[in-house]
């Protein structure tokens, strides 16, 4: 089998893995949401697999796309949200947003966000397989090993797992593509693979969560500088290609700045990344108490499936898709094997440290403190993904350019590791009813037996029937889409909502009951404003104010606010200026503050009797500072705005005022942020920070209107799409126009 065919067997278990949402017109999406929709769950359930573990697609990603696709924003590109948390920036990383260049190609052809989240996910993971096939392809390996290799890790189970985070998959996918490409720069250095140098970092950092970025940036550049290294060449020509490879991937990170110089802006306004205790990072280790915990943990990376379909939300023990199932973990075993280690122990090492980091704390903590692992909590053993199928490549081309090894030596690195797992899960689990699903054990031996046979008669072309099985027992059964119909995006309670805050108003959940309801960031999704937020960068001005309507206040250093806890604060004045006109309970409210509008599953609807303030002109305040002020609605007198001369977009407001022959001050009911410009008349207007939280602006005298606009780094992020394109454009014309003239030069030669 040649490297075309190799890969074309690639394409076509993609496309078979893929069935679902090619064949069926699925779309990846977590779970059913009826109950957060409307309160109530289908009377009869639907028969596709759900996990509400990741709901976070459908609270966050989903929400943030749909206000990308279809925001009402002045800007090119949509860069605040209105919806929830009184208003924030848009999230512009993940991959979500037209910031970054081909989810903004993708936005062209769809405005629906299930849709285009679905073709963003088939997209990454198909370039991861292709990538790592060319990776391995660079290193001279077997294409039958490319092939293997590259449909383990892209459909394999730790991407199948988190197919609904697809900001997971993206880094090992361009990672990855870093590899084949840096590896192919140090072998013969060229303008497209500097271009794909630069792209690839690009879009790593556009589209992965930035703790993975971290992790594998520990392998990319000690791998990196050895390949240089190794390369053969004279030492100035090795200083003078890593210093390339830097220089590409440096135009990479300066690409992605404007999105990332508004993240530090936000960061800064955060409390997320400071005063965070040990705790909440150890909270994401598995927990090994004893050898029982160590045995589960390990056997689950071997083969998670022994306790049954890891995706449903009753699998019996924890687990986050760290695993590599028995075909890639007998051949991640096998690279071991013959004195492999000798060549391969950089590939080796770092998974065993990625282990080590992941079931010791202490080893955690110190990565946590000193490396760089404070952004976010993760499990080091992530980093194990990549490297692990790497070496499976390797395995496999050892196998084939080498002799058979005698059977006895192949069992023993084989079937001993299975026979040990096997008898510590039946001592584990013995006791414990139905917990061993024995057709998965009988699985896991067929496909290592086989591999044993195949090994030793040498019929390695079979190899593809049996990863294609692997895939389709481990890959495509865990896979968390259904029909785009069975996903609620409106409901009677919704359309409520919607009617009683139509004039711009924003409506708030109270009591414990509500848990689960319109859960936070999903009112994008619904067309509604809330006080509430989902968002782990939330500002500490927006967790203090909070704190002022709910006692609970917010959760998880801000991350997570959803309901109020009673209706205590309704009228008071801080609670006014929120812009609530609508509270929604299943409790029976003080109908001393609020009147019942509607009800609907046991939901009660009620309109607050106290006004909420959405825009007032004020003429007394306290101007602290140079950006704080102070209001006290008791003492303060307004002048009307005009709202009927409204222009208004999610990112800008022209608001015509009530002239005054005094200063006043313009309260707009919306959190802060210092990236908001005011004018008037093309000249700039101070902005303040009212009450601690609220947009102000010191209107002069004589004022009839403002202008107040967003402008974040990230509406620069057109011009690196521009200059890739146009790089990508040249390229392929440069290509073009090489091949006529070598098609030219050929047909001379015949006619000589």
């Amino acid at each position: 089998m040649n490297y075309k065919q190799s890969f074309l067997c690639l394409i076509i278990v993609q496309i078979l893995y893929f069935a679902p949402v090619i064949f069926n017109s699925q779309v990846i999406f977590a779970h059913g949401n009826d109950y957060e929709v409307s309160g109530i769950d289908r009377t009869v359930a639907d028969n596709y697999l759900f996990n509400r573990k990741f709901s976070d697609q459908s609270s966050v990603y989903i929400p943030e796309i749909n206000q990308h696709l279809n925001g009402n924003h002045h800007s090119w590109l949509s860069i605040w949200n209105p919806y929830v948390q009184l208003g924030r920036p848009t999230f512009q990383l993940s991959g979500f947003g037209k910031a970054y260049l081909i989810t903004n190609i993708l936005s062209i052809f769809t405005k629906n966000p299930f849709v285009l989240y679905t073709v963003l996910t088939v997209v990454t993971v198909s370039l991861t397989g292709i990538f790592l096939f060319l990776f391995l392809k660079a290193l001279d390996l077997h294409p039958i090993a490319c092939s293997t290799a590259a449909i383990g890790l892209s459909l394999g189970i730790f991407i199948s797992y988190w197919l609904t985070f697809v900001l997971f998959i993206a880094p090992i996918c361009w990672f990855v593509c870093l590899f084949w490409l840096n590896t192919e720069f140090i072998k013969k250095p060229s303008l497209a693979t500097a271009t794909g140098i630069s792209f690839a970092t690009y879009s790593l950092l556009m589209t992965s969560y930035p703790q993975v970025i971290i992790l594998y940036g520990y392998l990319i550049i000690p791998y990196t500088l050895i390949r240089i290294v190794k390369s053969g060449t004279s030492v100035k020509n090795q200083i003078y290609t890593a210093l390339m490879i830097l220089g590409m991937a440096l135009s990479g990170i300066l690409m992605a700045s404007p999105a990332y110089a508004d993240l530090l802006i936000n960061s800064q306004r955060s409390a997320r990344l400071s005063g965070v205790s040990d705790d909440f990072f150890l909270a994401v280790l598995p927990k090994i108490h004893n050898l029982r915990d160590l045995g589960t943990f390990l056997s689950s990376i071997f083969d998670p499936f022994w306790l049954g379909n890891p995706i449903q939300e009753n699998y019996s023990v924890v687990f986050n898709g760290l695993s590599l199932n028995p075909l890639y973990f007998t051949l991640f075993i096998l690279s071991f094997a013959d004195k492999q280690w000798r060549k391969l122990w950089p590939w080796q090492l770092f998974c065993i440290l990625c282990l080590i980091g992941t079931i010791y704390p202490p080893v955690y903590l110190f990565a946590v403190h000193h490396l760089g692992f404070h952004l976010s909590r993760c499990q080091l053993l992530g980093g194990a993904i990549i490297p692990s199928f790497i070496l499976a490549g390797y395995a496999i081309d050892y196998s084939i350019k080498n002799k058979a090894p005698k059977p006895i030596y192949l069992l023993a690195w084989t079937l001993i590791p299975l026979s040990s797992l096997s008898i510590l899960n039946f001592l584990i689990w013995l006791k414990v009813p139905n917990s061993l699903k024995i057709n998965y054990v009988i699985a896991s031996w067929l496909v290592i037996v086989s591999l044993s046979i195949l090994i030793v008669f040498r019929k390695y072309v079979l190899l593809q029937g049996l990863t294609l099985v692997s895939v389709l027992i481990y890959g495509q059964s865990m896979m968390l889409a259904r029909p785009i119909d069975t996903i609620q995006t409106s409901s009677p309670l919704i359309s409520i909502i919607r009617e009683q805050t139509s004039d711009g108003s924003r409506f708030a959940l109270v009591g414990d009951e509500m848990a689960r309801i319109i859960p936070p960031n999903q009112e994008s999704l619904f067309q509604v404003k809330s006080i509430n937020s989902y968002d782990s960068l939330s500002s500490k001005n927006y967790q203090e104010v909070v704190q002022q309507w709910s006692k609970q206040g917010t959760k998880t250093y801000g991350r997570y606010f959803d309901r109020l806890d009673s209706d205590f604060n309704i009228s008071s004045d801080n609670f006014r200026l929120s812009g609530v006109s609508v509270v929604i309970s299943k409790r029976e409210l003080d109908n001393k503050l609020t009147i019942k509008v509607g009800e609907i599953n046991d939901i009660k609807i009620y309109k607050t009797l106290s006004a909420p303030i959405m825009r007032s002109q004020f003429v007394n305040y306290d101007l602290i500072n140079d950006k704080d002020a102070a209001l006290k609605l008791c003492c303060s007198e307004s002048l009307q705005v005009n709202l009927d001369n409204l222009v208004k977009f999610d990112d800008f407001f022209n608001i015509k005022l009530n002239p005054s022959d005094r200063e006043t001050l313009l309260f707009i009911s919306q959190q802060y942020h210092p990236q908001w410009q005011a004018t008037s008349n093309n000249h700039a207007l101070k902005t303040v920070i009212i009450n601690g939280f609220y947009q102000g602006i010191i209107i002069p005298p004589d004022t009839n209107e403002v202008e107040l606009e967003f402008y974040p780094y990230v509406i620069w992020s057109w011009l690196p799409q521009v200059i890739y394109v146009s790089l990508g454009v040249s390229l392929l014309i440069i290509q073009f126009i090489q091949i006529q003239r070598n098609r030219i030069s050929s047909i001379k030669r015949i006619v000589k």
